[in-house]
């Protein structure tokens, strides 16, 4: 089991969004939250 004070370090040093936009891909912020397509299968519409 992951401690709690581990995953809040993890927290500050990772950028999930800037992890997927070297990936290729580009999350849309929809209010205080960001949406984007599946990055495991194809899909049309988020």
């Amino acid at each position: 089991m992951i401690k709690a004070e581990s995953l809040a370090a993890l927290k500050e040093k990772a950028d999930i969004i800037e992890f997927f936009c070297k990936l290729g891909h580009t999350p849309k912020r929809a209010g205080n939250v960001f949406l984007m397509h599946c990055p495991i299968h194809v899909q049309k519409t988020i």
